[in-house]
């Protein structure tokens, strides 16, 4: 029975040996994709043979493999940060998103938590501006800054506020910081409008018009405290 499982084992060896390296990163990150649990899955390939250990630790399957993993998030919370950092270490952008948000709302650890939201960011990760930007903007110190990477997202905000939602509700047990502002006196603005004005309409449907950008903005901002999960401290 032993000599019959070292020789399929051999078998599987010898077959995936002829495969050029980079058809098998492809086969390793289509699979690991496609799957709920990819670092169970990484971690069962590792063992399969030398030739999907070496892949497995490639830099490009480090950077492109997908990292939520919220079943082992929930279970193994250690383990599951230690893969997001060597994830992160291969520049994978949605590993220093979620690394980013866990040091700045569970850890409380803002600076280091930016750090990650911005090194995400300079690789395209719409939603790490997205929070960023929001975060700046609660600040009179850094709202010029916030506005800024909002505005950069525009096209997007709907899209970010309900994925960003979704993650948060996942990860984040710290709630978000509630936005001190004056109301705007001008009639014609809609930054005091919420989605609720407009329950037969999806928000993406409905078109408001703001006297500035702060206003503008302070309006997206209290969208996203009113999602499901989210409300001040």
């Amino acid at each position: 029975m032993k000599n019959k499982k070292i020789m399929k084992k051999s078998r599987i060896e010898s077959s995936i040996s002829s495969l050029p390296p980079e058809l098998l990163e492809g086969i390793l990150l289509e699979a690991l994709a496609a799957s709920p649990t990819p670092i169970r899955d990484i971690r069962y390939f590792r063992q399969t043979c030398k030739n999907f250990h070496a892949t497995c630790s490639s830099k490009r399957i480090g950077k492109c493999m997908n990292v939520e993993d919220w079943s082992m998030y929930w279970q193994d919370k250690k383990g599951y940060l230690g893969f997001l950092q060597s994830c992160a270490k291969s520049e994978n952008s949605n590993a220093l998103f979620l690394l980013g948000l866990e040091e700045m709302f569970n850890r409380r650890k803002y600076d280091v938590g930016l750090h990650h939201l911005q090194l995400a960011s300079s690789q395209g990760h719409i939603i790490s501006k997205y929070i960023m930007g929001l975060w700046w903007f609660r600040d009179d110190s850094s709202r010029s800054q916030g506005i800024y990477l909002l505005k950069e997202v525009s096209s997007y905000t709907h899209q970010c506020r309900r994925l960003a939602s979704q993650i948060f509700s996942k990860m984040i047990w710290q709630k978000w910081p509630s936005l001190s502002f004056i109301r705007c006196e001008d009639l014609s603005c809609e930054t005091s409008a919420l989605e609720g004005d407009n329950l037969w309409l999806n928000e993406e449907q409905v078109k408001r018009n703001f006297c500035s950008d702060y206003c503008k903005w302070a309006h997206e901002y209290k969208m996203f405290m009113n999602m499901r999960y989210l409300s001040a401290w």
